[in-house]
């Protein structure tokens, strides 16, 4: 795919404002962009089929039918291409969201995340359109089903952590009662996702990385040793002395060799462990070598990973390291 354009116009202005009058303002708002996406090696049974499904979310057909010869396949690519087309749309919007906010420093914008489950909802939003051989544009439907996975409370086996819960409350109100600052390592992994969701995938690795550094300090300055009770570590090291082995080996060894050494699989599981060593490296290439391009799905599941391995470290951490109330 290629663009031959990205423009503004008065369309996409905040507020309408005379075509006379526009050499006067030094400030305009822009509310939207246009973005033209050219789409290679289409066919022109392909291209007729698209023009012709303009109007089949309200079940119009004007062409081909469902049940027809060749309809599943020919509806089978138009999904493909406008999965990736509207993908690729929202990498050139946020390229050049990129450029306004770095280069010019308009520290306000944030990039647009792709989620596959609102391809319609977000072709509808942004009205695309594709145009026909005759030069007409008519709207671009691709065949996508939106998708909103709502998990209720007290289903077995569907509980979600960061969904609030009855029992949640009484958190909740010791915070606004009794002014907790929030946990500093559940907030630089809050901020992680939600800035890796917009497509900020170096600052997210950088902040999911600052919070498992937090959480393994707090842990080895104050490990709780009756969660080791009855474990063979517990009878060859010094739990306590954690700090000073923590303080000599750094954060990048710890994880390396300090935690599998101490923390059992009951306690740690390997996994989790390959996970954090896995972002932590990505952190370094993106420090130390300058490494840009990041896979967004793999990023997410990455500081996911470090999430539950933060929260497990804190599962074993004295309550004297840790930010507010205890986790519930």
């Amino acid at each position: 795919m290629t663009t031959p354009g990205l423009w503004i116009d008065r369309e996409c202005l905040g507020h309408w404002i005379a075509p006379e009058d526009i050499a006067r303002y030094q400030n305009i708002q822009v509310a939207r962009v246009h973005i033209e996406i050219q789409v290679k090696n289409v066919s022109e049974k392909l291209l007729q089929f698209i023009v012709d499904e303009r109007d089949r979310d309200r079940e119009i057909h004007h062409g081909l039918k469902p049940g027809d010869e060749e309809y599943a396949e020919l509806l089978e690519n138009y999904r493909r291409i406008g999965r990736e087309a509207l993908e690729f749309a929202m990498k050139v919007y946020n390229r050049f969201i990129d450029f306004a906010r770095v280069e010019k420093c308009q520290y306000w914008l944030s990039n647009r995340g792709f989620d596959e489950n609102s391809i319609n909802q977000n072709n509808i939003k942004f009205d695309a359109r594709v145009e026909s051989k005759n030069g007409e544009w008519v709207r671009w439907t691709p065949p996508w089903v939106d998708q909103m996975i709502v998990i209720l409370d007290g289903m077995p086996g569907q509980r979600v952590e960061r969904y609030i819960h009855p029992e949640d409350w009484r958190t909740a109100q010791e915070y606004l009662v009794r002014g907790y600052n929030t946990n500093s390592t559940r907030e630089f992994l809050s901020t992680a996702l939600r800035i890796a969701n917009l497509g900020y995938l170096r600052s997210a690795v950088v902040e999911a990385t600052a919070a498992l550094e937090r959480s393994i300090d707090a842990f080895c300055e104050s490990p709780d040793a009756t969660k080791f009770v009855g474990l063979p570590v517990s009878e060859r090291t010094n739990i306590q002395s954690l700090k000073n082995q923590f303080e000599h080996l750094g954060f990048r060894n710890t994880l390396h060799f300090l935690l599998p050494l101490v923390l059992p699989e009951s306690l740690m599981p390997a996994k989790l462990l390959e996970s954090c060593q896995q972002l932590v490296q990505i952190r370094n290439n993106v420090v130390h070598q300058g490494q840009r391009s990041l896979d967004q799905r793999q990023i997410i599941n990455l500081i996911e990973k470090v999430r539950e391995a933060c929260r497990l470290l804190q599962e074993i951490t004295g309550y004297k390291s840790r930010s507010g109330p205890p986790a519930s």
